[in-house]
Order: structure tokens, then sequence, then C-alpha cells
């Protein structure tokens, strides 16, 4: 799982410096794949998180998937942080294999996209508020480390 997290950080990391956001789910449970087939709950429950639930450019981990990514990511504290609705995602504005340069200029090219996004969609309740929650998202203090990732909120 660990490999898979580090994969998926990276990818939205580099789609959102490239100008497109992404929304998905981490869960943990039972699935079934092969060369032509994916199914099983934990990919029902996937689709169902980020398709009704995470609302914004986000990857939401579910409490099934939390206690582990703490313990496999444990030296990486900001990783998985909770969002303002109580909800855990992962950050891929955060220190994860970043400098932190990197990450600060990073996150001001990011800003300057989204707040002319923003500007753009302004009255479109479809496109805005995905702009205005990024902005939001931008402004979180990433030097402190994430809140606890028990069970106990969430999905």
């Amino acid at each position: 799982m660990s490999l898979l997290v580090a994969v998926t950080d990276s990818i939205c990391y580099r789609l959102l410096l490239a100008g497109h956001l992404t929304r998905g789910a981490v869960v943990r449970g039972k699935l079934h794949h092969d060369s032509s087939h994916i199914l099983g709950p934990a990919l029902v429950k996937a689709h169902k998180i980020e398709s009704k639930i995470a609302k914004y450019p986000r990857i939401v981990v579910d409490d099934s998937a939390r206690p582990l990514l703490a313990q496999l990511f444990a030296d990486e504290g900001r990783l998985i942080r909770a969002d303002s609705d109580g909800l855990y995602v992962l950050d891929c504005l955060s220190h994860f294999d970043r400098p932190e340069r990197e990450l600060e200029e990073a996150r001001e090219r990011i800003r300057i996209w989204a707040q002319r996004r923003a500007e753009q969609y302004a009255g479109d309740e479809r496109r805005y508020p995905k702009y205005e929650w990024l902005l939001n998202f931008l402004k979180v203090d990433r030097r402190r480390p994430s809140v606890e990732t028990g069970h106990g909120q969430g999905t």
C-alpha cells in the first residue's frame, strides 16, 4: 500500500502543477483484479467516496486505510491531514519526498493559477467551489504535524 500511496501522491502533485485537478479515495479492503477486470467491495467504496463525498480536488483517506498509512508513513506525519470538514486527505503539497523550497514555489504557482481560475469561474456553482477549496487548502500551515490518525473521524 505504501507504493500505491506514494505514486498517487506523486501523480496528484504533478497533475496539479500542470493545471489539472484530481479527486479520489484511498481505502483498504477486498479487491480482485486481473488483466481485464477490477471488482470488489474496496472498489465500490472508493468510487462512492470519490463520487459522493470527496466533492473537491482531493484524495480522501478512508478510516479503513488511515491506521495503516499512519504506520507506513510515520516519519512523514504531514502526508495525511484533516480537512476543514473532518475528512482525512492525502496532502500532495506536503513534505513527502520533496524539498521545502520546491514546495513553497509550487504552492505559490498553484495559488496564482487557482486564483485566476476562481475569478474565471465566479458564479459557476459547479467549478468555483473546487478552486475556492484549493485556495483555502493552500493556506494550511504545513509546518505543523497532521492530526492523529486513529479511527474516529472521516468516512
